[in-house]
């Protein structure tokens, strides 16, 4: 296994920051993430190369031919072929890096480093019984040459990468000073144009200003008599108005007047019919009571047989008598209605008589 030279053309693979756990002689322990690069060149050879942004001297790298590759897949039984073997390492990398984020990490990298011995690279894979090893691989360190061939590699990058930024920095430059050109002039006809569409339109402006103005106008004026013709018409309406209503109002009060003297002559009338009917319950009270005495005596003296029935008949008599009394009264309470009607009628006729009258006289 020999170093390789960073100035050849290489197929890159993988080529990303990977965490790891830094063991250096002194057995001291560091976590920090180290760039892992996987390349074949054009003679298919694998080269690994191990590299830090934090720290530029540190190289390691590592050239796999196909016949290393079978010395290294009989020691460490590896079931893969050579042009599978990247592909499998590169897996073993991204489970590494997914690990990272997890509390207690399943896959680990580990470098074992003692200069100028070679570096021990190892992917592991943690459980709670043992770590298993899926690979363990010996980086080279690079020396003076490499280092300076590694550290050329990276200044020609970063002379690229500036050139390049130098080249769309001035064509940025170029392409915005044409924009501020365009824009310039673009703000320039926008600008007169402002001015034309400003001034049009305050001329349209003060034009609808005097339209609705005049408009305004003539309506207010049309307004303004409409309501003085309304404020006559409810004048003259609310003369005719009070005028109606004020005769409905008199010859409402003429005929309350009238309906209040006749009611007074109807009560009087009532009255007398009560009167006359309480006189009509009071004679029947004292009939009955007459007819209890009869009977109260009639038992008290004990008549015989002859006697209680001349008895019988004289009080058939009288009930009779009373009968005829009572059929009187009802007859009088007769007459006094029908007199009751006949007085209302001759009201009416007479009430008639003296609308009739009044309306001659108007």
């Amino acid at each position: 296994m020999t170093e390789f030279d960073m100035t050849h053309d290489k197929e890159l693979l993988f080529n990303e920051a990977v965490p790891i756990e830094r063991i250096d002689a002194s057995l001291e322990r560091k976590s920090e993430f180290v760039h892992v690069s996987v390349k074949f060149n054009k003679e298919r050879i694998l080269l690994l190369q191990l590299t830090s942004e934090s720290d530029y001297t540190l190289l390691y790298s590592l050239e796999i031919t196909f016949e290393e590759f079978q010395l290294l897949k009989n020691e460490q039984n590896l079931l893969v072929d050579f042009l599978q073997f990247p592909l499998k390492f590169i897996e073993l990398l991204k489970e590494v890096q997914r690990a990272h984020r997890q509390e207690v990490p399943k896959f680990i990298c580990r470098l074992r480093s003692d200069n100028p011995k070679p570096a021990a690279f190892s992917i592991i894979e943690t459980n709670s019984f043992r770590n298993i090893i899926h690979i363990s691989l010996l980086f080279k360190p690079g020396n003076d040459s490499a280092l300076k061939i590694y550290l050329a590699g990276l200044v020609k990058e970063f002379k690229e990468l500036s050139c390049e930024l130098q080249d769309k920095l001035v064509k940025t430059s170029l392409a915005k000073d044409k924009k501020e050109k365009e824009y310039a002039a673009l703000v320039e006809n926008s600008s007169m144009e402002y001015d034309k569409l400003k001034t049009k339109s305050q001329e349209q402006l003060n034009s609808l200003e005097l339209e609705y103005t005049r408009k305004i106008s003539d309506q207010k004026s049309e307004f303004l008599k409409e309501r003085e013709e309304l404020t006559v018409k409810k004048e003259v309406v609310l003369r005719d108005l009070e005028l109606k209503y004020s005769e409905i109002v008199n010859k409402l009060t003429e005929k309350s007047n009238r309906l209040k003297e006749n009611n007074t002559h109807l009560a009087e009338k009532v009255g007398n019919l009560t009167n006359a009917l309480e006189l009509a319950e009071k004679e029947k009270v004292r009939l009955e009571l007459d007819l209890l005495t009869a009977k109260r005596e009639q038992e008290r003296q004990g008549y015989s047989l002859e006697e209680l029935q001349r008895a019988r008949v004289g009080l058939a008599d009288e009930n009779s008598r009373l009968l005829l009394s009572v059929q009187k009264l009802e007859k009088r309470e007769r007459d006094l209605s029908d007199s009751c009607r006949v007085g209302d009628e001759r009201i009416l006729s007479f009430q008639e008589k003296i609308v009739s009258n009044n309306s001659i006289t108007r």
